[in-house]
């Protein structure tokens, strides 16, 4: 997160405890998400993805999860992942769904190792690899 960033979040926060509205009420979250608060926009993105606080809506999920994503949260990127890989929201895209899961397993997501294994187990979205799916069951098992 930005300086800048940093201070817009405060600035938010600020006025959020004046309004009397929670962090983690939908109007809360989103004015945080808008701020370009990571933890926030993820949140949202789970929001809208299980229809908690909001109508769900996998493209709006989608959108607040890749803004999160890429400020390299590891857990937007891992349900960005599963968002593509079971088409919510966006085209299904086994490709696309591996690029999420390893930028997320890269930082030690282990659903996302899992998931790597398995798609590499099965040769979904890249070429079958018996050796590269033990790998990523097996860097999986070492985070759980």
């Amino acid at each position: 997160m930005t300086h800048a960033t940093r201070i817009v979040a405060a600035v938010v926060l600020v006025a959020l405890v004046l309004l009397n509205v929670s962090c983690e009420s939908p109007l809360g979250t989103r004015a945080l998400a808008e701020a370009g608060v990571a933890d926030a926009q993820y949140n949202l993105g789970v929001m809208y993805a299980t229809g908690r606080g909001v109508t769900q809506d996998y493209a709006e999920a989608v959108r607040w999860y890749r803004l999160a994503a890429g400020q390299g949260d590891a857990d937007a990127q891992y349900n960005l992942g599963v968002m593509y890989a079971n088409g919510r929201g966006v085209s299904q895209d086994a490709a696309e769904a591996m690029r999420w899961y390893r930028l997320a397993a890269d930082q030690g997501d282990a659903g996302a190792q899992s998931n790597l294994g398995f798609m590499y187990d099965t040769g979904r979205g890249v070429s079958q690899d018996a050796a590269e799916a033990v790998r990523w069951y097996q860097a999986d098992i070492r985070y759980r």
